[in-house]
């Protein structure tokens, strides 16, 4: 990895709100969902809960599964080996050996076109439990990780909130 410039590390800095903010409403999501009584709003909410649920659980795990690409000029992806070096790609995958498959499913979820499509729609929870947990194991792992500069107040409470549930 190139070194990092005072820019790039402010950069980085600031884009950690927006890992919380992902964080934050995923934990929302799966605790509504958890609790199987969203209350007293329209029929879809499971369905919108779902959703929202897995697009927040898609990007954290892209966070965490992905390795920095520098082939693509126009996008600058973050990453969480940018925060915390030790914690790669395929650490995660150590960590948690399904965030392959958890990855695809929650794509195919979110692809409504697409013939591998979770069809049971019979509970949502279904999906966002071990999703949820598999990346609670990532997210604690993390926080060991991360380095003292990148160390947002927000984001290491609301891992430390995980970490006791």
């Amino acid at each position: 990895m190139e070194p990092e410039t005072e820019e790039t590390f402010e950069k980085r800095k600031k884009f950690l709100g927006h890992i919380s903010y992902e964080l934050k409403n995923m934990r929302e999501c799966y605790f509504i969902l958890k609790s199987s009584n969203p209350g007293p709003i329209i029929e879809v909410a499971p369905n919108l809960l779902i959703v929202a649920f897995s697009t927040h659980a898609r990007n954290l795990i892209e966070f965490f599964k992905k390795e920095p690409d520098r082939k693509d000029e126009r996008s600058d992806p973050a990453r969480a080996v940018h925060y915390a070096p030790n914690l790669t790609a395929e650490e995660a995958k150590k960590i948690c050996p399904e965030i392959d498959d958890w990855y695809k499913a929650l794509c195919n979820h979110l692809s409504h076109l697409d013939y591998s499509r979770n069809e049971d729609t019979s509970s949502p929870f279904k999906i966002a439990y071990p999703i949820y947990s598999a990346l609670k194991k990532i997210l604690i792992q993390f926080k060991k990780y991360i380095e003292p500069q990148y160390k947002s107040s927000q984001l290491m409470e609301l891992i430390k909130v995980m970490e006791q549930e």
